[in-house]
């Protein structure tokens, strides 16, 4: 028989392996398995400078994962503690806390898409922005007007008008209206140095030719508009640097995306009254 204190230390040798083993099982299920089947679905801020405590803790409350000290065990041994980025995330309760993990360390936040129709005006936007829910109409026009943050973006005119390039836009959940802005006017700077240079660029100026390029009807008044009426599309603008070599000096849109060119005023009066009345 062996010794009762050899007995003593075998059990307690074992009792700590089985231990280590129950804790190991534990946390590999943690890891590699989800807490639900896709039932639960949560939307989760993580600010610059949050902790990982503070997300770990804001995941289990929400029911996405099964234990918050474990999911910082796993950030902190796979290094990942510095790594993860800022944003609005959305997770569900089918996914492992390594998905997760992965996820917040990619960056990859849950977008809103956002298309800009070619033509819109700034009004139009905000008013399509708001009936979409992503931000208020007045917000919106009020930083289109925003001298500082329009200086901020190379631009030195008093409004965005015909500089907010139509595209569509990926808006994360929680952004603001200035990042927005900075894609949209971002994407036009980009659009408008790929076009060619025409005989528009050595008559107007880029402000000008943004204007010529968003105008549909100015006839009653002589020149240009003081600005952008809407926001023209790379094609617009191309064909204001571009001007093609004809005697039209009219034109009205069909209504079905293409358009009526006229030679004089009677002509452009038949065409209105034709497919606009």
């Amino acid at each position: 028989m062996f010794p009762s204190n050899l007995s003593s230390k075998v059990i307690g040798v074992n009792a700590v392996r089985i231990s280590l083993l129950i804790s190991l099982f534990w946390y590999l299920l943690c890891l590699f398995s989800s807490p639900g089947h896709g039932s639960v679905v949560c939307n989760i801020s993580f600010p610059p400078g949050s902790g990982i405590r503070k997300l770990a803790g804001e995941l289990k409350a929400a029911g996405v994962i099964r234990s918050s000290w474990q999911f910082v065990l796993m950030t902190r041994l796979r290094g990942d503690a510095h790594r993860l980025k800022a944003g609005e995330y959305r997770f569900s309760d089918d996914m492992t806390p390594d998905r997760i993990l992965d996820k917040i360390v990619s960056g990859e936040v849950d977008y809103q898409k956002f298309s800009l129709p070619e033509g819109y005006s700034v009004y139009q936007a905000a008013e399509l922005l708001e009936q979409k829910g992503y931000f208020k109409k007045d917000v919106f026009l009020e930083k289109c007007r925003d001298t500082a943050l329009l200086q901020r973006l190379g631009l030195k005119e008093t409004s965005a008008e015909g500089y907010l390039y139509p595209a569509t836009y990926n808006l994360s959940r929680g952004g603001s209206v200035e990042q927005l802005l900075e894609q949209m006017v971002g994407q036009f700077n980009k659009a408008y140095a790929t076009i060619e240079a025409g005989v528009g660029a050595g008559r107007f100026s880029r402000h000008e030719m943004v204007t010529l390029a968003s105008m549909i009807d100015t006839y009653l008044n002589k020149g240009l508009p003081p600005g952008p009426i809407g926001n023209p599309g790379r094609d617009a603008v191309q064909a204001a640097m571009n001007p093609a070599k004809t005697d039209y000096l009219y034109f009205v849109a069909r209504q079905d995306g293409t358009h009526q060119f006229s030679r004089n005023l009677a002509e452009h009066n038949r065409a209105v009254v034709r497919y606009l009345k």
